[in-house]
């Protein structure tokens, strides 16, 4: 009984995978509209990112203490 159960286990995942796999390839769920990126704003959007995002680390950076780290334990 064991054995006809455990066949019946392996069709079933086959038949599964074979349903799954079988579907082809992935669509997206929701298109992404051509126009969004055929001017020259979307590069314009980048580069302030780009410009805000080494203001901020040029921010943190400044704000790091200079000089040698202090002596203890560990160091």
């Amino acid at each position: 009984m064991s054995s006809q159960r455990a066949w019946a286990t392996l069709l079933l995942v086959l038949a599964i995978c074979v349903f799954v796999f079988g579907q082809g390839g992935v669509e997206a769920a929701r298109a992404f509209p051509k126009d969004a990126v055929a001017g020259d704003d979307h590069l314009a959007m980048y580069a302030s990112v780009y410009e805000k995002a080494k203001l901020t680390m040029e921010c943190w950076i400044g704000r790091l203490t200079s000089g040698p780290s202090p002596s203890g334990p560990g160091h």
